[in-house]
Formats: C-alpha cells, sequence, structure tokens
C-alpha cells in the first residue's frame, strides 16, 4: 500500500508520527509541520491510511493555502487537478 496525502506515518529515524502532507516523486514525502522537510518513503511505516475523503479534504486545505511557493501547496493543487478533474 503506498503513501499518500493526509496518510499518518512513522518516521523510523526520528521516531516520530507524521501528517504526510504530499508524496514527492516516488521515494519520498513532504509531512506537514515547520520547517519544511523531506524524507525517505522507506524511512516511513503508514500508521494509518486516509479514507479518500479525508485524502481530498487535506489536500483542499492544503491547496487553499497563501503560501504559494511552498512545495506542499503546489503538488496538492497538482494532485486535486490531475486526480479530481
Amino acid at each position: 500500500m503506498d503513501i499518500d496525502a493526509g496518510d499518518i506515518v512513522s518516521h523510523e529515524p526520528s521516531g516520530e508520527e507524521w501528517v504526510v502532507a504530499v508524496p514527492y516523486g516516488p521515494e519520498e514525502i513532504i509531512p506537514m509541520g515547520w520547517p519544511l522537510s523531506f524524507a525517505k518513503t522507506k524511512d516511513c511505516k503508514l500508521v494509518k491510511k486516509a479514507t479518500p475523503e479525508e485524502k481530498k479534504k487535506h489536500l483542499e486545505r492544503l491547496s487553499n493555502s497563501s503560501e504559494k511557493t511552498d512545495p506542499r501547496v503546489i503538488n496538492a493543487t497538482r494532485i486535486l487537478r490531475d486526480e479530481y478533474k
């Protein structure tokens, strides 16, 4: 099962649980929070899969952010455009 936007993962190197903002290519994710960071999907273990409704709502919230240059916002907007035409 692929890790996707809105999922909750355990980041093994840090021991932290994160909400996935967006996937970033086939092998990375960008988690929510500050500072902006990237993580390898191989370092993450899925804790809770977002439902399709949760995923869409999560992406809509991100895409409505005023931080239009943030890669989380850019990718959320692209995913909404591509997957929810």
